[in-house]
């Protein structure tokens, strides 16, 4: 509706008419300001936009998990990532179990508890089919009122093809110091 004064409102109205024997003889009605609950409304969908466009383009394996390592959210490109045919199928297994290296995920997480996240935490995932990646995970704790927390979010990005460069470049520079 349009106020009085030219603001435009939202709102949300309930009415019930009165009788007496059949005749009219009244209407009730209630009508609510919803205009704040809207706008909120409306910023939540664009932030779930915007998080659903991240999850879609980002182009490493964004993530959320339980604190266990179950998955609650992944981008697009994960079960790709992790060899896997669906988000279903890779929604089944824990990031942990992917591990090369169990105490990968023990230093992860005390490095999370110290600093507050991690940045580029080294670790090596197996894919589907065994094959081993090395990736840098970046995470963050996501934490209740108390401070417990509730679950991590972050990214996982695949660093294989550099490190083999990496190591190549290495092996050369060898070469070419005993030439």
């Amino acid at each position: 509706i349009e106020t009085m004064r030219g603001n435009k409102k939202f709102v949300e109205m309930n009415n019930s008419i009165i009788r007496k024997d059949d005749d009219f003889k009244g209407l009730i009605l209630v009508a609510r300001d919803i205009t704040d609950r809207k706008k909120m409304e409306k910023r939540l969908r664009e932030n779930i936009e915007k998080y659903r466009n991240f999850f879609k383009t980002s182009g490493d394996c964004a993530f959320i998990t339980s604190k266990d390592g179950r998955w609650i959210d992944m981008s697009d490109n994960a079960p790709n990532f992790f060899g896997y045919d669906s988000r279903e199928e890779l929604g089944k297994e824990r990031i942990p179990d992917r591990d090369e290296n169990p105490d990968d995920r023990k230093e992860h997480l005390r490095k999370i508890e110290e600093e507050g996240f991690v940045k580029d935490h080294p670790v090596k995932l197996r894919k589907k089919d065994g094959t081993v990646s090395d990736t840098l995970i970046t995470s963050v704790p996501v934490k209740d009122q108390k401070g417990q927390v509730l679950r991590y979010q972050g990214t996982i990005r695949d660093v294989t093809e550099r490190r083999a460069r990496e190591k190549e470049l290495q092996r050369e520079r060898r070469r070419f110091k005993e030439i």
